[in-house]
């Protein structure tokens, strides 16, 4: 009784197995290109509208406004590249840009001064990419990036810049060759929920 049992698990098990087997995705050697929208900007700056050493009539008309009162983003735009060296791990750089708008007041009316685009991040990173399910339809993955972000703006000369680190600690893409992919994300220049799509060739 107890031999046929554990012939009848060893045949069940083997039957998952190729079955898991068969519908396993080897993705290695592949090359993904993926665009993706979505997070929270930091802005852990100081902004101003202008710089304190222009002496065009642009920054005298403007001289009166306060420190921001709201500043508000685009949402992060990302152009990514990933090579699979194995089915379970791959490599890529990302390229991403948000655009801020903000907010002023005016120090004689106090009326508050809304602004066009007044600021802008690029980011650079590199990073590693680990695929803990790698299924035909579904896999599930995280990843750690390091790079470095820089902050610039419209009417100002300086950009300053900085290290940063930006990691997903979950996401979930749907799809074969064309995936649309789900990620939460956070780091040094965002925060919050991504969504995109990806192409695999």
């Amino acid at each position: 009784m107890c031999g046929k049992f554990v012939r009848t698990a060893a045949v069940i098990s083997l039957l998952l197995f190729s079955f898991n087997a068969a519908y396993a995705q080897t993705r290695t050697g592949d090359s993904e290109i993926r665009f993706s929208y979505g997070g929270v900007v930091y802005t852990p700056h100081v902004l101003s509208y202008s710089d304190s050493h222009d002496n065009s009539i642009y920054s005298f008309l403007v001289s009166n406004l306060s420190d921001p009162k709201n500043v508000r983003s685009s949402g992060i735009l990302s152009l990514s590249y990933n090579y699979f060296l194995e089915d379970w791990l791959s490599v890529g750089g990302t390229v991403g840009t948000a655009f801020l708008y903000t907010d002023f007041e005016d120090n004689y009316s106090h009326t508050e001064f809304s602004s066009s685009m007044t600021h802008g991040y690029v980011s650079l990173m590199a990073g590693v990419r680990f695929h803990f399910l790698n299924k035909k339809w579904v896999r599930l993955y995280s990843d750690v990036n390091i790079g470095v972000n820089m902050l610039y703006g419209k009417n100002v000369s300086a950009v300053y810049s900085e290290l940063a680190f930006q990691t997903s600690p979950f996401g979930i893409s749907i799809g074969k060759k064309v995936s649309g992919f789900l990620e939460l994300s956070i780091g040094t220049m965002y925060y919050g929920g991504n969504i995109g799509l990806s192409v695999r060739f």
